[in-house]
């Protein structure tokens, strides 16, 4: 099961009711190598100045081992954005 250690939101940005969220942390998939990865820069993908929408393809298509975190605002609560179902924040 993954898990994550001293997790703390990085840099958010948002477009009407679509935010990329980043984190900080420590991100750990057992069982998978390298199993864990740490980042500690708040703005990692951000500063590279990129247009929202690719932050959000960013978000949706993960392309690294780090990446941002996908939200939607629903009746005015934030919920991370999954094809599936999406999950309260």
């Amino acid at each position: 099961m993954p898990f994550v250690r001293n997790f703390a939101l990085g840099y958010v940005v948002i477009d009407g009711n679509r935010a990329a969220v980043g984190m900080t942390g420590k991100f750990c998939k057992p069982g998978h190598s390298p199993e864990c990865f740490t980042n500690d820069d708040p703005a990692a993908v951000f500063s590279g100045a990129k247009s929202f929408s690719a932050l959000w393809s960013n978000a949706v298509t993960p392309s690294s081992d780090y990446s941002l975190n996908p939200c939607i605002e629903v009746g005015g609560k934030w919920y991370i954005y999954s094809s599936s179902s999406p999950q309260s924040l």
